[in-house]
């Protein structure tokens, strides 16, 4: 089931890339209604090739495939293959000396729990971008990621806020990474000299 779902999320990518990444950079974590981005939800079926990309991978797989179609549903399906088909060999994006500018929140940024979720996930990939990275590219379940969240572990409690806690699962983990490693993939530059 793995494959199929990675199957279909390049799918609806490769359909479009611009038309994905322009998806990405419109909506952020808090992406619950296509209302929000201005579409009906049988028109971002059509647009995004929902059906078509289902019945292709039935189709390859000779088997019925049921997928519930939402606008974070989508947006991680997407940012999945995003991040994957530019980064195919890793976090080879990560520059030492290198700064990740500020993020924006295109939906949220007055949603306090979108922003806390963020804030954490933002600074375990900055504090372990290699670790996060190699976690999110692990199958669920499988000796691979209970390894990588493992080696993961360390970084987590550190990038809590005072006071806090959490109840993490690793699929809340890995939809969080993913939008943290996306973030700081495309948005890392030289530091900018400290001033004095």
């Amino acid at each position: 089931s793995r494959d199929m779902l990675n199957q279909f999320s390049r799918c609806l990518y490769n359909r479009s890339n611009s038309a994905a990444l322009e998806l990405l950079s419109k909506t952020d974590l808090g992406f619950v209604d296509f209302a929000q981005i201005g579409l009906e939800s049988d028109r971002a079926v059509r647009i995004y090739g929902f059906r078509d990309c289902l019945g292709r991978v039935a189709s390859s797989h000779s088997s019925s495939v049921a997928l519930r179609f939402t606008p974070a549903s989508l947006r991680q399906w997407v940012l999945q293959a995003a991040y994957l088909d530019r980064f195919p060999n890793g976090a080879e994006w990560v520059t030492p000396g290198n700064a990740v500018a500020t993020r924006q929140f295109p939906l949220s940024a007055n949603d306090r729990t979108v922003r806390v979720v963020m804030d954490f996930a933002d600074c375990v990939v900055a504090t372990s971008p290699y670790d996060a990275d190699w976690f999110y590219r692990t199958v669920e379940g499988t000796a691979g990621a209970n390894e990588a969240l493992n080696d993961l572990m360390p970084a987590l409690g550190p990038c809590l806020a005072a006071g806090q806690t959490a109840e993490l699962t690793p699929a809340a983990l890995r939809l969080w990474l993913g939008e943290a490693l996306w973030h700081a993939a495309l948005n890392n530059a030289p530091a900018a000299p400290a001033t004095e």
